[in-house]
């Protein structure tokens, strides 16, 4: 699934929010600090926005976090 909206907006959706978050699993691109805990319950480094430039984020996979690129189309 792909899904896009600020973090506060995730939290509004909580059905579908609670199923994703106890996931841990998934790409969030230009992430803030926290967005791991909110959005996956995983701690990420301290990052800003202004690291990820379009395609670039970080990789939650049972609570590592990795940066990424995806390739540009």
């Amino acid at each position: 699934m792909i899904a896009e909206a600020e973090t506060s907006a995730w939290q509004a959706s909580y059905s579908l929010f609670g199923q994703i978050k106890s996931g841990r699993h998934g790409i969030l691109l230009q992430p803030d600090t926290n967005d791991g805990d909110i959005i996956l319950k995983t701690p990420f480094p301290r990052v800003s926005r202004s690291e990820f430039p379009p395609g670039r984020g970080l990789l939650v996979e049972r609570g590592k976090v990795v940066r990424v690129q995806l390739p540009l189309v």
